[in-house]
């Protein structure tokens, strides 16, 4: 673990709560610095997100810790994360599901923006980042009763095209898979600046 992820984690979970100027959010890709930010981006936005939608225990078991871990970990790996520090991060790969492999090569991993940034174009700025020069079709999972990002991969595109069913913290769950084509998704993701 580095310095700032350790430093992190001694010093626990601070809040990331001020509002970042639109014209100030320039997303970059991640480095090994910024695993500490990235993971307590994360754990706010879990709790933000998913709190009432999934078991407490779900969201405690993938604390600041966890996180730290994750980050550090998947960074040294060669992660490609698109971030706007203190503001949100969008994570892109190959794509896991084979069902979806063929007609949707890539898979948006994981993507949040923080609750006080929500309606300032962030998102978009994030995910046009984060697709680069030339994006390939793609797949995103979002939580069934997440109604704001549900409403969010619908304007910008994205089509129903299944569900997954599962079991976090001994509940079951859903998530909704969305299909996304570049050449109807970009065109709806406004610059920001």
């Amino acid at each position: 673990m580095t310095y700032r992820a350790n430093a992190a984690l001694k010093t626990g979970l601070r809040k990331v709560s001020a509002a970042i100027p639109l014209g100030v959010m320039r997303p970059r890709f991640a480095n090994q610095a910024d695993v500490a930010a990235l993971a307590q981006m994360h754990v706010q936005a879990w709790d933000e997100t998913y709190r009432g939608h999934l078991p407490d225990a779900a969201i405690a078991e993938r604390g600041l810790e966890y996180r730290l871990a994750l980050y550090d970990r998947i960074i040294r790996e060669g992660a490609r994360i698109s971030m706007i520090s203190h503001v949100g991060f969008a994570q892109f790969g190959n794509q896991r599901d084979d069902a979806h492999a063929a007609a949707y090569p890539c898979e948006l991993f994981s993507f949040y923006v923080l609750k006080k940034h929500h309606g300032t174009g962030a998102a978009q700025e994030l995910l046009r980042h984060a697709l680069g020069q030339t994006p390939a079709p793609f797949t995103a999972s979002v939580l069934q009763g997440n109604g704001r990002a549900n409403r969010f991969y619908e304007k910008i595109g994205g089509q129903v095209i299944g569900t997954d069913q599962y079991v976090i913290a001994g509940e079951g769950h859903a998530d909704i898979i969305m299909g996304f084509m570049p050449e109807t998704t970009l065109p709806k993701l406004r610059p920001v600046g």
